[in-house]
């Protein structure tokens, strides 16, 4: 039997060959072609064995999930290391995420007076069903569409992540309209700055100026910059942020002058960790002040009630409210992935010690509340 290296996701996480059990029973197994993983999630440094008879046999070996799935992934089989050239000691993975991913059909909208009753304005960025070549064409990827309004072109600016199959594109999409329920007209997809860009968000200031957010570097730091003034390109300003911290799924708010941001960690469509940040310039530097989950048991708090971060709504007539909406993944079924809503309130001092404020918190705490259902108060449903 050859001990196996497998090289996991994007952040270059390796797992290597040692007997690991978890919660008293080994969390993997091998059925034929496929590994199953058990319900629980592997935190970077953590080991599995994988052992196969036959050198060239095809397999599965899935990246961490928390939920119990299969994949049918075709892994390629290289020599490396030790008795290189005979039968291998160790032999690299690399993995292709083939299924990992549903065809696109275009950006949906849906508008709301309440919140509560929501009408479907249908798809407001359609796909592109026939020109291979097109960014929008149906096999490609199309994620996190973030729209904001300019007020001084009276135009509807549309950001998304823009990708190919095999996510090495890495790169921004722009489009515009005159209504926020569309048509909008697609321009262009660039790299911001020159950089990979995956996982990103648009943040529009106090005073109108509006910022670029994503992750890049094979996700393992955050670039901020402004947009030019009709929002339709990034300009020259750009800072690396969170660097070497590998967080993804930016949310960005601000409550009185001071710049909040939730991440994600980088576990592909498996929920982990949520971490909140905080600045007093939205260009940095960025301090992390802990995990902002509250509610729910252990494994809850710390899979972001199994969702991954995508947005915060304000809600400005209830002072330090906001909510926390979030995408929960369903690896087995992408297309039925589901959304979180819950409330997120700044208040009182973070329970995490800082890096730099010699034990004085300088931050408010972000703090998001589990609950199974929950509406907006009677006071904001009054005012609106």
């Amino acid at each position: 039997m050859i001990p196996i290296i497998i090289t996991l996701g994007e952040c270059g996480w390796i797992l290597r060959e040692t007997p690991y059990k978890l919660m008293g029973e080994v969390f993997y197994t091998i059925r034929g072609q496929k590994c199953i993983i058990g319900m629980e999630s592997i935190k970077m440094g953590q080991h599995i064995m994988l052992t196969k008879k036959e050198q060239h046999e095809e397999f599965c070996a899935p990246p961490p999930l928390f939920f119990q799935s299969v994949y049918a992934c075709e892994l390629v089989l290289e020599q490396g290391g030790r008795n290189e050239g005979t039968c291998p000691e160790y032999c690299v993975i690399k993995m292709c995420h083939e299924g990992l991913k549903v065809d696109v059909i275009g950006v949906g909208c849906y508008s709301s007076k309440d919140l509560w009753t929501w009408k479907n304005e249908g798809i407001v960025l359609a796909a592109e069903e026939h020109n291979e070549t097109h960014d929008l064409y149906k096999l490609n990827v199309l994620e996190r569409p973030k729209v904001i309004y300019n007020e001084k072109t009276g135009k509807y600016v549309m950001w998304m992540h823009i990708d190919d199959t095999n996510y090495t594109k890495a790169s921004t999409g722009v489009a515009i309209s005159d209504l926020p329920t569309g048509p909008f007209n697609y321009l262009y997809s660039k790299r911001p700055h020159g950089y990979e860009s995956r996982d990103m968000t648009l943040f529009k200031d106090d005073d109108g100026v509006a910022y670029l957010v994503y992750s890049s570097e094979d996700n393992s730091e955050l670039h901020i910059g402004p947009l030019n003034e009709e929002y339709m390109d990034v300009t020259q300003s750009m800072r690396r942020i969170l660097v070497g911290q590998h967080r993804e799924a930016p949310a960005l708010f601000k409550h009185e002058g001071t710049y909040y941001m939730i991440t994600s960690g980088c576990t592909g469509w498996a929920p982990n960790e949520a971490l909140a940040h905080a600045a007093e310039s939205i260009m940095g530097p960025w301090e992390t002040i802990g995990n902002p989950c509250i509610g729910g048991n252990k494994v809850f708090r710390e899979t972001t009630f199994f969702s991954q971060s995508t947005f915060v709504l304000p809600l400005p007539e209830l002072h330090g409210s906001f909510i926390f909406m979030a995408d929960r993944w369903n690896p087995a079924d992408l297309k039925d992935s589901r959304y979180v809503w819950l409330p997120l309130r700044v208040s009182g001092p973070v329970d995490q010690p800082l890096e730099y404020n010699f034990g004085f918190p300088l931050w408010s705490r972000v703090s998001v509340y589990w609950h199974k259902r929950w509406r907006l108060p009677y006071r904001w449903q009054e005012i609106n």
